[in-house]
């Protein structure tokens, strides 16, 4: 007989082994467990949310190009744009873009406004500008989230949108080719 199993052997038949501790594992799991899991949603929540302001950052880029190199023929060539870059990871209705141009940027707010529901206040406004103007353009998506209880810790306590979603903007600011 081999050392280790006889000490194993011992261990078990040791007359002062209590069996009050055999549910001790199930009640620890349930105290601990969903807050565990609870933490994986959120991990997988906040993953999700930064690839989707990813590739809002990047079809926002894409379109703006058009505007940009004066490739553009209106709103209508820019939003079919943004919806070839996102498709399949945000539906295309949900997409609201407000596009501004001026002589100069200090004649332009980035600021990101925002109504009571979370939409941009000029969502659907495209002006593109003609060559050499500076052009501002804002691509915004109320993203559904997994977790509602976060988002206040995510987006403030004075957040101006519904429970259940996270506004994710894209701003990009260049000055059209001449």
């Amino acid at each position: 007989m081999n050392f280790a199993a006889h000490l194993i052997r011992m261990r078990l038949n040791r007359p002062g082994r209590s069996r009050a501790q055999s549910g001790a594992t199930a009640v620890e799991f349930a105290l601990v467990g969903p807050l565990f899991i609870f933490m994986i949603c959120i991990a997988f929540d906040l993953g999700l949310l930064l690839f989707t302001q990813s590739v809002l950052n990047n079809a926002a880029r894409d379109a703006s190009r058009l505007i940009q190199t004066n490739q553009g023929g209106g709103s209508s060539a820019f939003s079919t744009a943004l919806c070839n870059d996102v498709t399949g990871l945000i539906p295309c209705a949900s997409l609201q873009y407000y596009v501004q141009s001026a002589a100069s940027f200090g004649a332009m707010s980035a600021g990101v406004l925002t109504d009571a529901g979370g939409n941009l206040k000029n969502a659907g406004t495209y002006s593109a500008g003609a060559p050499g103007s500076d052009v501002v353009v804002q691509v915004a998506y109320n993203r559904p989230t997994i977790v509602p209880w976060i988002i206040p810790y995510l987006n403030g306590a004075d957040a101006k949108i519904s429970k259940d979603f996270n506004l994710l903007v894209a701003t990009i600011a260049f000055q059209n080719e001449p």
